[in-house]
């Protein structure tokens, strides 16, 4: 919201001018840029609240019928516990990254599990 009027004064500086034939309301010539732009920016910002109204609802609806966000994981549950009686039988990190194709960074996070379950 703030951007908007910056940018129209150093376009203003410059003697440029934008002016939409779709939009009749984008238009920055002298006289009607502060109220078009004005109108712009709070259409915007109104956006942007609803779209941040509506997409911890849509997450909470996705998880009520099951529906799991986020990246798959790169490795299988099976894997997982492989990897992990690797790490407690003590094979180094950078042997199970190579055996699974994964980061080291992984089985880093595994072991790192590995090591909070064990403080509990």
């Amino acid at each position: 919201m703030t951007d908007l009027p910056v940018i129209t004064r150093k376009m203003q500086r410059v003697r440029a001018n934008l002016r939409s034939l779709a939009e009749p309301v984008v238009d920055t010539t002298p006289g009607s840029a502060e109220f078009g732009l004005a109108m712009l920016s709070i259409a915007a910002k109104l956006k942007r609240r609803r779209i941040a109204e509506r997409t911890p609802r849509g997450w909470a609806d996705a998880a009520a019928h099951g529906v799991k966000c986020g990246r798959k994981p790169n490795l299988t549950a099976r894997q997982q516990r492989e990897a992990r009686k690797r790490l407690i039988e003590g094979e180094m990190r950078r042997g199970s990254a190579g055996g699974y194709a994964v980061s080291q960074a992984m089985i880093s996070r595994l072991a790192l599990r590995i090591a909070r379950y064990r403080e509990q």
